[in-house]
């Protein structure tokens, strides 16, 4: 295994050995509509004149850019200002975050509406030179880094902390993590340090790459994660600084009982009478002692509703008269009225 120390992002003065360098007037427009329609993947370096910025691609999809201070979209709208100039790039470096959601297309449209409108101001070179700064490494301390305890075939298992903010691993040589096994491709994943988390990004290896047994494109790593990279497979552990427990005893408070001073423990700790909250037998608090906590509330505290007397069923005694009546006057009519007249 071999490891690197350099950044891998490179400096923007150096030719990349790997990807695309040319030097004709081309601007970012027909530099990302050719990346990105042949779904290239890594850092274009576009420069005009002496100013430069960095678009990021993966997979023909832009996720990243920085010029000068500016990132994310407004960067792309920036360099799309400027005259054609030549671009280079470099496909082992791979975006380590994402500050664009537009697609190219988008973003291609966006900027020519600005132009239209002169948003972006002339297009030209620059008066002052726009210098992008490389991505800040990380900052971590060594007692803080994550670690990779990767265990290969007929190898002991060995520890690798992730001090860089890219650590490739992959067949070349090249790699910060070198797995020389057919079964790994040649760049085959990256672990990318963002802020506190650790994210893994598989880069379209042949065989995939797993983490605790599922296929993933993607992930922020936990704690006991398993790696699997072709053969070798690679457990996680995210850098933890814990607090050094200090050697010097904290004395026990002291209090005052019985006029000595004690230690204060449970024993020595006087507990307030839960019994001199509750009311005296036959004292009926007001609803202040309840407000003010000097009384609890009980359900012998709470008022009782009355009884309410029963109510007298008037409607039905006299639905039930009438009906009784009806019957009666229809007996009449039957037996007297109409078999009296026969």
């Amino acid at each position: 295994m071999s490891q690197q120390s350099n950044n891998p992002v490179p400096n923007p003065e150096n030719i990349p050995s790997a990807g695309l360098n040319t030097q004709p007037q081309m601007g970012l427009a027909e530099v990302l509509q050719m990346c990105c329609l042949s779904r290239r993947s890594g850092q274009i370096t576009f420069r005009s004149g002496e100013s430069y910025g960095y678009v990021y691609v993966q997979h023909g999809r832009v996720l990243h850019a920085m010029c000068g201070v500016v990132e994310g979209e407004e960067a792309i709208y920036l360099m799309l200002s400027w005259l054609g100039g030549g671009f280079s790039l470099d496909e082992d470096i791979l975006p380590h975050k994402k500050t664009i959601t537009l697609t190219w297309e988008q973003l291609l449209l966006e900027g020519a509406r600005r132009a239209d409108v002169g948003l972006s101001g002339p297009r030209g070179t620059p008066s002052v030179p726009v210098t992008t700064a490389e991505p800040v490494t990380s900052s971590r301390t060594k007692d803080s880094e994550p670690k990779l305890t990767i265990t290969q075939p007929d190898h002991p298992p060995i520890i690798h902390p992730l001090a860089l903010e890219y650590t490739h691993a992959g067949r070349l040589p090249s790699n910060e993590i070198q797995l020389p096994y057919p079964s790994v491709s040649g760049r085959h994943c990256i672990f990318i340090l963002s802020g506190p988390d650790v994210v893994l990004r598989d880069l379209n290896s042949s065989n995939g790459t797993y983490v605790n047994g599922e296929p993933i494109t993607e992930v922020i790593l936990r704690p006991s994660d398993t790696i699997q990279i072709g053969v070798v497979e690679m457990r996680f552990e995210p850098g933890i600084k814990r607090p050094k427990l200090s050697s010097n005893v904290t004395p026990v408070p002291l209090v005052e009982v019985n006029k000595k001073s004690v230690p204060l423990t449970f024993a020595t700790v006087r507990l307030p009478d839960a019994q001199s909250k509750r009311p005296r037998p036959g004292a009926v608090p007001d609803d202040n002692a309840f407000v003010k906590g000097q009384s609890a509330i009980s359900y012998d505290n709470l008022p009782k509703p009355e009884d309410a007397p029963a109510s007298t069923p008037w409607l039905m005694i006299i639905l039930g008269t009438l009906v009784i009546l009806g019957l009666l006057a229809a007996a009449y009519y039957y037996f007297f009225i109409l078999h009296g007249s026969h």
